[in-house]
């Protein structure tokens, strides 16, 4: 059986905005200059985790690039709070996230013995003031203090809460086929708890294998 993550969002439509997070017009990992390389978003102390940590506890996010260059850049990164569309959500900054939504890159190492000069640059999620206040899918941007303007690269991880338990369980059985290339999912939680009202729309199930999203 293929393995696979679960991820249970129960959410209320948030519609895109204009303004200053309108800059996300594209909301997928990507690098957008040309002299970055190797943009990695981890779990600390789990790498073969997905990006995903627990609101309210000491789980923190590595999200680490090189920048092809002989010399540092002064970097900075901000926070866009997205739907579960990963489109940029109605939240105001000072709703989503603690302090101010900047924070500068502080941790850089140059390479050694290499053919290529590159820049190394680490920072860690949740950081001081630098803190999501509401679980929801984020998207990091990376862009020089100079420009704000012009974002470098980006990265999504996902802030989450445990609102109600959910269970979930995973069965060859279906009507497709029987331990076959097909797999059913149950999932079980408390609506009600949950404050549910109409389950076929405000919940939104998402399936995660091997780093490929789909619905």
């Amino acid at each position: 059986m293929k393995l696979f993550t679960v991820f249970i969002y129960i959410f209320f439509a948030l519609l895109s905005v204009t303004g200053s997070q309108a800059i996300a017009s594209h909301t997928d990992n990507r690098i957008l200059h040309h002299s970055f390389r190797t943009l990695k978003t981890e779990v600390a102390n789990d790498f073969m985790s997905p990006p995903v940590v627990r609101l309210g506890t000491a789980d923190r996010l590595l999200v680490s690039f090189d920048e092809i260059a002989e010399d540092n850049r002064y970097l900075s990164v901000r926070l866009i709070h997205c739907d579960s569309d990963w489109k940029p959500s109605r939240l105001v900054e000072s709703e989503y996230i603690d302090g101010f939504n900047t924070m500068d890159i502080e941790d850089w190492a140059y390479s050694s013995n290499t053919f290529v000069h590159y820049v190394n640059y680490l920072l860690e999620i949740p950081s001081g003031n630098f803190a999501p206040l509401v679980s929801g899918n984020y998207i990091l941007q990376v862009y020089d203090r100079d420009e704000p303007d012009e974002t470098l690269l980006q990265t999504r991880f996902r802030v989450v809460e445990q609102s109600v338990p959910v269970s979930a369980v995973v069965t060859t059985r279906t009507d497709k086929g029987f331990n076959d290339r097909y797999q059913q999912l149950e999932i079980v939680l408390d609506g009600e708890r949950a404050g549910i009202g109409n389950p076929y729309q405000d919940i939104k199930v998402e399936i995660v294998q091997n780093g490929a999203e789909g619905q």
